[in-house]
Parts: C-alpha cells; sequence; structure tokens
C-alpha cells in the first residue's frame, strides 16, 4: 500500500497488467442511430415502437442476458460474448465478441446488423450508422435512463464552456470503435503510442457528419467538433502517449489526475463524486468514511474517454462512424498498422514526430476541411497515402500467413480512393442530401439504412 493511499501501486497496476494476452483478437463496435423512416426522428426509450420494445423483440427472438439498471433494459449480452448496449441517447451499439481476426470479426458484425435491422423493420424503424443523428437538435434529445447519465450531465455543465458539448457526445455522435489486445507493457506501449500518433490522422479519412438538425453544416464532422468541446482533459490523446516516459505507470499517474465523474456502487446505483481528481480520493475518501477500491478504479478507467482507451484492450474511438456499407474499412486499416510490427514502427517512425497540441489543432482544422488540412504546417494527404500503404503492407503479410482472408485488402479501397480525390464519406453525404435526395428525409434514410 502506498502511503496515503488506499490502493496500492500494484493494485492500480493491475488494471492495465491483467488484460495481457498472447492472443491477437480484433473486436468492432458500431453504433447506429434508430430513427423513424418518415421524419428521421430519434426514438424514444419508451412507447409502443420505442427503443425499449425494440430490445424486448430483439431478445425474444434471439435470447440472450438481460442488462437492467432500475428495471429499464439497457442491453444484451449473448453466448458468443458479443453484446448490445444503449447509449445515452438511444443509440444501439453493437459489439462483436473477440475474433480470431478481422475477417471474423466483419463478418460477425455483418451477420448481426443484418438481423438487427429485420427486427427494426418488423417495428417501422431504421437503423442508421454513420458520424452522427442527422435530423436530432440537442432539443430533441429523448435521454435513456441510464443512472449515470444526469450525473454526467451535470457534470459537463459544471465545466462551462469547456465542457459545453459533453451532452453531445453523450447523446448525438456515432462511431464505428475496433479492439486489439497486447501481450505485456512493452507491447501495450508500441501499440498504445502508434495508435495515439495515428488517430488524428485517420479522423481525416473517416469524416462523415455533415448534417446537423437536418440542416448543412460548415464542418465535414460535426462530431468531431463536439468532441473539441468536451473536457479536454479526459478526451483526445492520453498526454504520456506521444512521449519516451509512456509506461503503465505513467498511465496510472495521468488518470489518476483526473477527476471521477460519478460513482457506480455495488448495488447499481449511481452518485455524484467529490470534484476532484481520483488521486486525491485515494487520500481522502469520498467524504462518507468510505475509499476508492479496484472496483471504483476500474469504473474511473472507463471514465476516461481518450482517443485510444486503455480498458483491458486497446480501444480505438477517434473516427466518425462510416455508412455501414463500408465500415469494414475500419478494422482493416487498424489491423493492417497494429498487428504487423513492421507497419506498426515505420507508422510510428512516419508520425510519431507531433506534439499533442499539434495534434489538437489539427484536428479543428480536419473538422472543416477533411484530408485537405495541415498538421504543423504540413498537408497531411502525403501522410494518409503512406499510412494506408503501411496498413496494406501489414494486411498483406496476415494474408500470406494465414491469418486473414485475402477479401480484407479490398477493404481498404474506398480510404485510397479517399485520399486520392479529397472527396470524403460527408462530402457524398452533403452532396447527396442537397442534390440527389432534395433534402428528403426519406430518401436519406432509405440510401443510409442498413437492409
Amino acid at each position: 500500500m502506498e502511503p496515503g493511499s488506499s490502493l496500492s501501486r500494484s493494485e492500480l497496476r493491475s488494471s492495465f497488467i491483467e488484460a495481457a494476452t498472447d492472443a491477437e483478437r480484433v473486436g468492432i463496435e458500431v453504433e447506429s442511430a434508430i430513427l423513424n423512416p418518415v421524419t428521421g426522428a430519434s426514438i424514444p426509450y419508451e412507447g409502443s415502437r420505442g427503443i425499449r420494445v425494440y430490445l424486448e423483440t430483439i431478445q425474444a427472438q434471439f435470447g440472450g442476458t438481460v442488462c437492467v439498471e432500475n428495471g429499464n433494459l439497457l442491453g444484451l449480452g449473448f453466448p458468443d460474448g458479443s453484446s448490445l448496449s444503449l447509449e445515452h441517447g438511444g443509440a444501439i451499439e453493437y459489439s462483436s465478441s473477440p475474433c480470431a481476426n478481422a475477417t471474423g470479426a466483419v463478418g460477425q458484425t455483418y451477420e448481426m446488423y443484418r438481423r438487427l435491422a429485420a427486427v427494426a423493420d418488423e417495428l417501422d424503424l431504421a437503423l442508421v450508422p454513420g458520424g452522427n443523428f442527422p435530423f436530432t437538435g440537442r432539443s430533441d434529445v429523448s435521454w435513456v435512463p441510464h443512472l449515470r447519465g444526469p450525473i454526467m450531465r451535470g457534470y459537463f455543465r459544471s465545466l462551462g464552456a469547456a465542457g459545453s458539448h459533453g451532452p453531445d457526445i453523450m447523446s448525438r455522435t456515432l462511431s464505428t470503435q475496433v479492439t486489439f489486445d497486447y501481450s505485456d507493457e512493452d507491447d501495450l506501449i508500441d501499440k498504445l503510442g502508434m495508435q495515439s500518433a495515428v488517430s488524428t490522422f485517420a479522423t481525416a479519412m473517416f469524416v462523415n457528419s455533415p448534417l446537423e438538425s437536418g440542416q448543412v453544416s460548415q464542418s465535414l464532422s460535426r462530431r468531431m467538433d463536439y468532441w473539441a468541446g468536451a473536457d479536454a482533459r479526459r478526451t483526445g490523446i492520453i498526454p504520456p502517449a506521444l512521449t519516451d516516459s509512456l509506461s503503465i505507470d505513467a498511465l496510472v499517474d495521468w488518470s489518476m489526475s483526473q477527476p471521477l465523474m460519478y460513482r457506480r456502487h455495488a448495488d447499481g446505483r449511481c452518485s455524484v463524486a467529490p470534484t476532484a481528481p481520483f488521486g486525491s480520493l485515494l487520500a481522502s475518501g469520498f467524504g462518507d468514511g468510505t475509499y476508492p477500491d479496484v472496483a471504483d478504479w476500474r469504473s474511473h478507467l472507463t471514465q476516461v474517454i481518450s482517443d485510444v482507451r486503455v480498458r483491458r484492450t486497446l480501444e480505438i474511438r477517434a473516427m466518425d462512424g462510416p455508412s455501414f456499407e463500408t465500415f469494414s474499412s475500419v478494422p482493416a486499416f487498424w489491423t493492417g498498422l497494429t498487428y504487423d510490427a513492421s507497419a506498426r514502427r515505420q507508422a510510428w517512425e512516419l508520425v510519431g514526430e507531433f506534439t499533442r497540441d499539434q495534434h489538437t489543432a489539427a484536428r479543428l482544422q480536419i473538422a472543416k476541411y477533411g484530408t485537405g488540412a495541415t498538421i504543423a504546417g504540413q498537408p497531411i494527404k502525403p501522410f494518409l497515402a503512406e499510412l494506408l500503404q503501411l496498413s496494406r503492407q501489414g494486411l498483406t503479410t496476415r494474408v500470406k500467413d494465414g491469418v486473414e482472408n485475402p477479401a480484407i485488402l479490398t477493404w481498404l479501397d474506398p480510404l485510397f480512393d479517399i485520399v486520392e480525390t479529397g472527396r470524403t464519406m460527408a462530402h457524398v453525404c452533403r452532396d447527396l442530401w442537397q442534390n440527389a435526395f432534395s433534402h428528403d428525409v426519406r430518401k436519406y434514410i432509405d440510401f443510409y439504412r442498413v437492409r
């Protein structure tokens, strides 16, 4: 036990160390809006065609173990390790089981989403992945009854301008995320450093949220705009990740410097946490005679919402979600860079020089200009072209080794087209909305919904 601490250094480190494995699995998480196919409105939790009924219908048809909070159905777990969960604004997230390769994870996700879409059709609902809820304003949000939700919204409000978009990232953004394993501390540091350094560049290829409340915005990614205004301390790139001092101890120290948003109790209740860094709470306690334990520490780590979150896996979260037909490009790109040592090293050598402040400044440009942005005065397009080549190099090696299906190489094609032409998914979406769709919500949803 460290002096003046309710948890030992070993216990704090264990949340990172105990997850290490020699496996090289891939997991996918796809968030999707559930919309009225005529009006584009987000679907409320309650009601005869509400999200609760949607989950109940899925459970009746597919089985699965229910996740319930305060009597409210908020998710389902399936025997293969995959799951469904609800985001605060009503998005549904499918998390695949950890698969032996990216092609397996993509196949599993495709199959489940087709089934989920069929159930949505039965209820006259539409599943629409992407980067945000395109037709939902902040005042239109119907909040899912998560116990932690009101506390989190209160936390962001308490930050003033620094947290002004906190409720928006909770309720109106969508992403496609990928998870990867690490084998030990050195492997964790190696992968986390590369992924953090590449994350900003990757966002440029995936900008895909140009609409807000049914109107064309000035940005290609409103989602990135929101994230820029949602507590910079716990979002973006983890500060040690781009430095030579990156280690598990550095991750522990940085995580302890962040305040706890809420405390989840053993009985499932959530309560407001004292406004102090987690490290201070180890010494001072919660003010009720209790002190943080391992469960509080692990809960705190889930409240760190960085680009790459270390949560028993390396979870990459920075990008807008693409359309459903191209979501496979996300795991393909990251698998090629992450699970090939040569590609990983070369990617770090290519972009590891930029500072966190330079990344932050570049993101403000990327939100508006996509692949036309610069970082530290340099155009990002040449970096993107090289990163794609390195990813393809890594995937080619995995195909030769029999780890991946050769089809995975084609999943990078949309990204090569984006980098070559500069025409991102957001450009396509915006042009379709203004021209072919003539601002018709039904045409938009008919085009982008999962079928």
